[in-house]
């Protein structure tokens, strides 16, 4: 539907209308942007990334909204899908071209007769995406080249066979909406509001929670959905993360293309207990040896521009836990929300973490009036 396209700018929100010949299975953007001719090798700050500057990914009609999140939580979806996290290229080589390939999902699995979006019985649908890329770091350093010549996407749709109106109004569209960002706490008990509607279901529950340094089950170390008063499930951040590896037969694994800033970076991998391994590429970085605080990793023995792969896996969804309602995709165990109260109760374990709150719904083509 695009190809090779100029966002507006370093900071913007790039808007279209999405076509509705067909119903839409799925929509997969490719977004790319040029690193500065020095490089874009970030040192003991976050690193500037094309997933980092996507910051939001909308898709609606009107007032409806069927997506809204960030790119990680796109990312973290479609691992949990999948098994693998899709294509992400995060070189930090000088004028080189970060890539990632971001699915958005509106069905279960490939070839789902039962869940994808209408297209056809709506009118303006259309796609946002917020963006902000930094031509500078936080340490100060240079990042990304500045222009909307720089910054550059692609989008491809999965549409689905013809189907009648009939069969489009009887559609389950699968939704995914930030409910709100929360901060952590050194400790203590907060309950969170969920949606309630007598029409939705929730499929999925995802919560993300990342500070640079601390690792997995750190932030959060307990979560619980409530119904009211009464408990429907309870366990610890850690288990639901295994249980969702469990699940996708997880083969968690990043690749970033090193081009040293200094003889000693801190790469800050926002995967909480990042497991990496180094591979020198210039001659002369052979003796290269790596420390790990949390998702920090420290790259020792490197010169300046020296080139190198730094390879990051994880046992889990990186800082992110999923309470799922549809672990058999058939959409039998999903929960009912209509309720007065529901509420996620989370257990605090260290300060200052940023978290994220996701809901996703099973919910009618066409909702009731």
């Amino acid at each position: 539907m695009k190809e090779d396209k100029a966002t507006l700018g370093d900071s913007d929100t790039s808007t279209f209308l999405l076509p509705n010949s067909r119903a839409i299975a799925s929509l997969l953007l490719v977004i790319r942007s040029k690193n500065s001719s020095t490089r874009n090798a970030s040192d003991a700050c976050a690193a500037e990334t094309v997933l980092k500057a996507l910051e939001k990914i909308e898709v609606r009609t009107g007032d409806r909204v069927f997506k809204s999140y960030s790119a990680d939580i796109a990312m973290a979806l479609a691992t949990y899908r999948n098994g693998r996290e899709p294509y992400c290229n995060l070189t930090q080589v000088a004028e080189s071209w970060q890539e990632v390939a971001i699915p958005i999902h509106f069905d279960r699995f490939y070839e789902d007769d039962l869940c994808g979006l209408p297209a056809p019985l709506y009118t303006g649908l259309e796609i946002a995406l917020k963006y902000d890329f930094n031509t500078t770091d936080d340490g100060g350093q240079d990042a990304f080249e500045s222009g909307a010549a720089y910054h550059r996407y692609d989008l491809y749709a999965e549409f689905m066979p013809h189907l009648s109106v009939k069969s489009l109004q009887n559609l389950r569209v699968l939704t995914d909406l930030k409910r709100q960002n929360y901060t952590t706490r050194a400790s203590g008990v907060d309950l969170i509001n969920l949606t309630t509607s007598p029409y939705k279901r929730l499929r999925h529950l995802l919560v993300r929670a990342y500070k640079t340094g601390v690792g997995e089950g750190e932030l959060f170390t307990n979560l619980a959905i409530l119904r009211g008063t009464q408990e429907l499930m309870e366990d610890t951040w850690r288990h639901w993360q295994y249980q969702n590896a469990e699940d996708c037969e997880l083969d968690y694994m990043r690749k970033v293309l090193t081009q040293a800033q200094t003889t000693s970076d801190v790469y800050y991998s926002t995967i909480p207990d990042v497991e990496p391994t180094f591979q020198a590429i210039s001659a002369g970085a052979e003796d290269v040896y790596i420390t790990t605080t949390g998702d920090q990793v420290v790259v020792n023995g490197v010169a300046q521009d020296e080139l190198g792969e730094l390879f990051l896996r994880s046992e889990v969804i990186p800082a992110t836990a999923i309470i799922d309602f549809d672990r058999a995709y058939d959409m039998s165990n999903l929960l009912d929300i209509n309720a007065q109260k529901m509420y996620l109760r989370v257990t605090n374990g260290t300060a200052g973490g940023a978290a994220e709150i996701i809901e996703s719904f099973v919910e009618p083509a066409i909702l009731p009036t």
